[in-house]
């Protein structure tokens, strides 16, 4: 993809896929939490919305802050999966 191209993405609201969103904010907060972990203070927030909001240098945040941060996503994350419209059935 050109460098001059933005990336358009579809919200997973919109397909009914609010499970898939859980699960990326599950394998997101696992990422946050090895960095935080190993590194200490992090840059959280702004780093995740880096790309989206042309931010270049994302300010870093205290590890309880970054842990917080996760804890919430994590919970977002919980009421989202298994919330979704397209559920498989299965074969008996």
């Amino acid at each position: 993809m050109p460098a001059n191209k933005k990336l358009k993405l579809t919200p997973l609201d919109d397909r009914g896929m609010k499970n898939y969103e859980g699960i990326a904010l599950v394998l997101r907060c696992w990422m946050f939490q090895c960095l935080t972990d190993l590194y200490g203070p992090i840059p959280f927030r702004e780093a995740s919305n880096a790309a989206l909001k042309d931010i270049g240098k994302p300010k870093y945040e205290k590890q309880e802050n970054a842990y917080k941060g996760i804890l919430d996503d994590l919970e977002q994350a919980n009421q989202l999966l298994g919330s979704s419209s397209n559920r498989r059935r299965s074969v008996s």
